[in-house]
C-alpha cells in the first residue's frame, strides 16, 4: 500500500518532469519554425502535437514510476513537508537499478 507521501512525490515528480518536457518541446518547435519557416508549415498539425504531448507524459512516467515498484524509493526532504526520489542509498551496490538506469540514460 502506498502512503500519501509516496503519492505526493509521484504526482509532483510526474508533473514537474512533464512541465520541463513541455518547455523543451516548445523550444524545439520554435527553433524549427524560425530556422525552417516554409517547411514548418507542413509539419504543424493537431495530431503531431497530440503525439508529442503523449510522449512528454510517457517520458515523465518512465522516470517517476520505478520508485513505486521498488526501484529506489521516495523519501521526505527538508522539513519533511515534501518528498523526492532517492535513487540509491549511501552504500552503492548492485541493488541500485534506478541509479544505474539514470546514469546510463543521461
Amino acid at each position: 500500500m502506498l502512503t500519501a507521501c509516496q503519492w505526493y512525490a509521484f504526482i509532483a515528480g510526474i508533473c514537474g518532469l512533464n512541465s520541463i518536457n513541455t518547455l523543451v518541446l516548445i523550444a524545439v518547435d520554435r527553433y524549427k519554425v524560425i530556422s525552417q519557416p516554409l517547411r514548418s508549415l507542413y509539419m504543424v498539425s493537431a495530431r503531431r502535437s497530440a503525439i508529442l504531448i503523449c510522449i512528454s507524459w510517457l517520458w515523465a512516467a518512465i522516470w517517476t514510476i520505478p520508485p513505486l515498484v521498488g526501484w529506489g524509493r521516495y523519501i521526505g526532504e527538508g522539513f519533511q513537508v515534501s518528498a523526492t526520489i532517492l535513487s540509491c542509498s549511501q552504500k552503492f551496490d548492485a541493488s541500485c537499478p534506478q541509479f544505474v538506469c539514470d546514469m546510463s540514460c543521461c
